[in-house]
């Protein structure tokens, strides 16, 4: 009996000892098996070549120069999309200039003076469309189209300066038009603006 005992005792250290040699994984699986797979995963997730997005270093030259402007409280980045006010074709729109951001000018016309950038959408046949503004409270004013938000030069249509103002702009099917009100040595105000599709004749 005493012997049978040392025997068990005996295979119950073999048994301990063996276990104590060769850690398994956390999951119970092979030895090292998580350590090596963790590792594989690690390799796996940042490709050695992989490029690494850096921020956008921003508009050069004149681009800028306007967003500079942007930055002291004139026009935000990318105002034909973001700082544009819409017009409904065939409705009269009232507006202000004053508080108005002064990144805009047409041949130097409005130039250190307050504007307002407005957009409508042409219809599904596009044409041509007539823009008018005029002056509410007797300030004069500077009216144009733009195709460049971005560039204070990529300005059309320039017209003014005067207090009851006016062009006919032709534009795409569905294209989104950019009209600006601009102020003059450095006057602003109210003013109503509206655009109408000239009939065909």
């Amino acid at each position: 009996m005493k012997r049978l005992i040392c025997l068990a005792l005996t295979f119950a250290a073999l048994a301990l000892a063996g276990c104590e040699s060769e850690p398994a994984g956390s999951d119970g699986g092979l030895p090292g098996k998580d350590a090596t797979s963790a590792a594989d995963r690690a390799d796996a997730a940042v490709p050695a070549d992989a490029a690494i997005a850096q921020p956008d270093a921003g508009p050069a030259g004149e681009d800028a120069a306007f967003a500079a402007d942007a930055a002291d409280g004139g026009m935000p980045e990318d105002p034909c999309v973001t700082a544009s006010v819409p017009l409904q074709v065939g409705t009269p729109t009232a507006g202000d200039t004053r508080g108005g951001p002064e990144a805009l000018a047409c041949d130097t016309e409005g130039d250190g003076a307050p504007e307002v950038l407005h957009s409508f959408v042409a219809d599904a046949t596009g044409g041509t469309y007539n823009v008018a503004v005029l002056s509410e409270d007797g300030h004069a004013l500077v009216i144009y189209a733009t195709t460049d938000c971005f560039d204070p030069d990529a300005t059309t249509h320039c017209t003014g300066p005067g207090m009851d103002l006016g062009f006919e702009l032709d534009v795409a099917a569905g294209a989104t038009a950019f009209v600006v009100v601009d102020g003059l040595w450095g006057e602003a105000g109210f003013y109503t603006i509206t655009v109408e599709k000239v009939a065909k004749e």
